[in-house]
């Protein structure tokens, strides 16, 4: 085991991409937005074969319910990860999906006191206490048309009136614009009591957003005020629903924020739009019922929370705390390489290599 030097963007870029759970949540442009200005420190793990390629990753956010507070406790998520190469021989896979996590569960500290593992596949986990089964609602988009023909009557309703009501999404035009919706997005997750990303990662996406195209704010206007926003994930096919935020006082802000993001998404080229999570089954919650008003199907998936493992040392784990910057500033290009920052491993069969440059 060793510590990552310096890793190929595109190779990190092409595994996720080309993987059939690939995600943007698992894409080299996440770890770069998350460690940009202090965002935070996202945690990522590779395992490599022999040829020193990846067959293997997982990457963990943090959240926390005082985001820019980097002292407060926080917790780790890992969406849609491990991911393992997909041509190796199941036993390889479960072997390798094992290491990540066990390296990953050893980040759980007072500082981190949860880790949880939010994925589509049913993975043989090992140390891992399954939580609840969580829902998820995925839509197919493929024409305007298609956005309101499956939407429910009294959603098709509320879709007609704000083509009326002169509602606006767009992505932000300025820095108010941008601190209006974090305000709105910090106020109401404090009204919760629920964990919450940095409005600093949101000031991120905006400014990098001609520098990569993984994620993606967007704001809602009706009449010059902002009361509503969503912050989006987009590959290939999909358009994650990650964040969606909108001010009570102002009717139908709701719906019209998802509306435009299903619109955004659908003028990226997308297929599916991912409303993401739905509550648990069987137990009452609002935001299902808005938003399988819009149609789509219903899937249900597990998520799991890493055990503490025992506290054992292993000698070819070392930690590397890097600069904050990597591979450059963000807002430059992508350099063809990216530095370690953080806790970065890589993990070779337990043997010493040789880093990638």
């Amino acid at each position: 085991m060793k510590e990552i030097q310096a890793i190929s963007y595109q190779e990190w870029a092409n595994f996720v991409a080309h993987h059939p759970f690939g995600s943007p949540f698992q894409h080299p442009d996440f770890y770069k937005l998350w460690n940009h200005k202090r965002s935070g420190a996202s945690v990522v793990f590779f395992h490599w074969d022999e040829d020193n390629k990846i067959d293997g990753l997982v990457l963990a956010y943090p959240c926390s319910y005082f985001p820019e507070n980097r002292w407060w406790p926080k917790a780790l998520v890992a969406l849609n990860g491990p991911l393992t190469r997909p041509a190796l021989p199941e036993k390889k896979q479960i072997e390798i999906t094992q290491a990540l996590i066990s390296q990953l569960s050893r980040e759980k500290g007072w500082s981190v006191p949860l880790i949880e593992l939010r994925n589509m596949k049913n993975i043989p986990w090992i140390n891992t206490k399954i939580d609840d089964s969580c829902l998820n609602l995925c839509k197919e988009i493929s024409d305007e048309e298609s956005l309101i023909n499956t939407a429910s009557r009294r959603q098709k309703r509320n879709l007609r009136k704000i083509n009326t009501e002169n509602f606006w999404v767009a992505e932000p035009e300025s820095e108010e614009e941008v601190n209006a919706l974090i305000r709105l997005l910090q106020r109401h997750y404090r009204r919760i009591r629920k964990p919450c990303i940095p409005g600093s990662l949101l000031k991120a996406i905006v400014a990098t957003g001609a520098k990569q195209e993984s994620f993606r704010v967007l704001v809602t206007k009706k009449e010059g005020k902002i009361c509503g926003g969503s912050v989006i994930a987009l590959d290939k096919k999909t358009c994650y629903e990650w964040y969606i935020i909108s001010d009570r006082s102002v009717k139908n802000s709701g719906v019209a924020t998802t509306y435009g993001a299903m619109r955004y998404a659908l003028k990226e080229g997308c297929y599916y739009f991912d409303f993401m999570g739905i509550g648990r089954p069987g137990i009452p919650y609002g935001v299902r019922d808005f938003k399988m008003g819009f149609g789509g199907e219903v899937q249900e998936y597990r998520r799991y929370r890493l055990r503490d493992l025992a506290k054992t040392k292993n000698p070819d784990i070392k930690r590397y705390q890097g600069s904050d910057k990597i591979g450059g500033d963000l807002l430059s290009r992508f350099h063809s390489t990216i530095g370690a920052s953080g806790l970065n491993f890589s993990v070779r069969n337990g043997k010493r290599w040789t880093p990638l440059q």
